[in-house]
């Protein structure tokens, strides 16, 4: 979630803080802040990486830092408005805040790691956007759609494979977007298998489809 769009919000004051749960991925440590915490406006559960083993104390502790105030952040919105929800007389259940992470892809200083953050403010059901990380460690720099691929054809190529997915099955999909003919440069993260590319709730398909993931297997760059 590094970077996202909840950098601008202000952090969270009143939580509780969890313990850290080291997990070795084959690369640097990567491990887990939980943090949790209940009130009568918002309910609060965040599950936040932590990274350990990188030859740069500065660098590492600049990431821990960006990834917390980020997800705090996050959880201070939603806390916010159930507040102001809860003042005004309509808040019938608390607000939610939800965030978890996976890490896709650790090894040669290469980290790829998806964080899911979901959100309840009323309304039938909540909403869930994901982000990605992609880091080269060594240089110390983001992970660029164009550094992962390194293929003159790297976009003709991956809508090319996308909208292949997609005619398997193209119900699960709004018609007036087909076929897919542009790429989030920050939505993606790396596998062993291949590239994957995402597109978030409601941009290409309705919210029942869920996001919409892409495998664009390594073979398809030669």
């Amino acid at each position: 979630m590094a970077g996202s769009k909840i950098l601008n919000l202000i952090l969270l004051a009143c939580l509780c803080f969890g313990t850290v749960s080291p997990v070795s991925a084959g690369g640097v440590s990567i491990g887990t802040e939980s943090i949790t915490a209940e009130f009568d406006h918002v309910s609060i559960d965040l599950s936040i990486p932590t990274i350990r083993g990188l030859d740069d104390w500065l660098y590492q502790e600049y990431l821990n830092a960006a990834w917390r105030f980020e997800h705090l952040s996050f959880a201070n919105a939603i806390a916010e408005w159930g507040r102001e929800a809860q003042d005004d007389g309509y808040l019938f259940y608390p607000y939610q805040c939800i965030t978890k992470y996976e890490v896709k892809h650790n090894q040669a200083q290469v980290l790829s790691l998806v964080t899911t953050a979901y959100q309840y403010v009323g309304g039938a059901h909540g909403l869930t956007v994901q982000f990605a990380t992609n880091l080269d460690l060594s240089s110390k720099q983001p992970l660029t759609l164009e550094d992962a691929v390194q293929h003159p054809q790297a976009g003709e190529i991956i809508l090319d494979e996308i909208n292949r997915q997609i005619a398997e099955d193209p119900s699960w999909y709004f018609q007036d977007q087909l076929p897919v003919d542009y790429i989030n440069e920050e939505d993606f993260y790396l596998t062993e298998s291949g590239l994957v590319v995402f597109y978030q709730l409601y941009e290409i398909a309705p919210y029942a489809a869920g996001i919409r993931e892409f495998v664009i297997p390594w073979d398809r760059f030669n």
